[in-house]
């Protein structure tokens, strides 16, 4: 696919990401940390659909992941190559199945890949495991949607396994965990769906979108447990797009998170107000689709 996003698991956004196609003004907290969308990497890529089932396939084998990089309370984010950066020391496998049913889609992704971006003789000096699947990560994701008229449903969740975390954590310090998960569900309605005249061909979205997501649901011997990474937040806001490619926003976000872990403050300031474990956030955002 040459450069392209890892298309061959959607997941939502990945693919359509431009700020006039989803709600709120930060994209969803689960497809920023537990799917580092936007993903892009090289490699070749194959889709199709069937023509005796609604159904649509894809598969790619792109570089892997550069777990050296991988940053404790940003989930496997930091690790994307982004293509220029890659090294060609080691690939990933993604697939996805996706069935469209009148105003409904439902999709499964998969990931699988190597972690380890070194080569041999770094490898050896570090004692991680060499190869172009070596040291594993798997993701997997389902979601479903649902649209009609001017009232559009999602749900998704997703799942990271790295069952080798401990030997990044040996090599690295980086204190990465070996389960993390996210899950969302959105409800949104365009108020101008069945408007006429100025109205006709603008739309004015209000939603409300749950996400809960813990970036430490598992963690190896070498790991500390981070309280704070385990978070709910709950969305609620409006976009107003005056023509397609423009968008005017603003959300409120609630969030709440478990405790903060004390072993994680090096050099704690005496004078540091209390960890609040629930805040709100305002945001207000424009958007520019070009």
């Amino acid at each position: 696919m040459g450069g392209g996003l890892i298309y061959s698991s959607d997941w939502v956004l990945n693919e359509d990401h431009l700020p006039v196609n989803y709600n709120g003004v930060e994209r969803p907290l689960v497809e920023q940390l537990i799917i580092p969308a936007t993903w892009r990497e090289l490699g070749i890529g194959y889709y199709g659909s069937f023509s005796a089932w609604p159904l649509q396939y894809t598969v790619a084998l792109v570089n892997g992941l550069n777990a050296a990089a991988f940053t404790h309370g940003s989930g496997i984010r930091d690790g994307r190559f982004e293509g220029r950066n890659a090294t060609a020391n080691n690939l990933a496998l993604t697939a996805s199945l996706r069935a469209n049913i009148g105003e409904w889609q439902f999709q499964i992704s998969g990931y699988a890949g190597g972690t380890n971006g070194l080569n041999k003789r770094a490898s050896d000096s570090l004692q991680l495991a060499h190869g172009w699947f070596a040291i594993p990560l798997y993701l997997t994701e389902a979601d479903l949607v649902y649209r009609h008229q001017g009232l559009s449903a999602k749900l998704l969740g997703s799942y990271i396994s790295f069952p080798d975390a401990y030997q990044i954590n040996k090599a690295y310090a980086n204190n990465v965990a070996s389960g993390m998960y996210g899950a969302y569900v959105e409800l949104a309605y365009n108020l101008f769906a069945s408007a006429s005249g100025r109205f006709e061909h603008q739309q004015l979205n209000f939603f409300m979108r749950y996400e809960l997501l813990d970036l430490n649901q598992s963690i190896p011997a070498n790991a500390i447990y981070d309280g704070t990474l385990r978070q709910t937040h709950l969305i609620v806001g409006f976009g107003y797009l005056p023509i397609p490619n423009v968008v005017i926003k603003a959300d409120i976000r609630w969030q709440h998170t478990g405790p903060q872990n004390p072993d994680l403050i090096v050099n704690p300031n005496p004078a540091a107000p209390p960890y609040q474990q629930n805040n709100t956030f305002l945001n207000l955002g424009i958007g520019y689709s070009f």
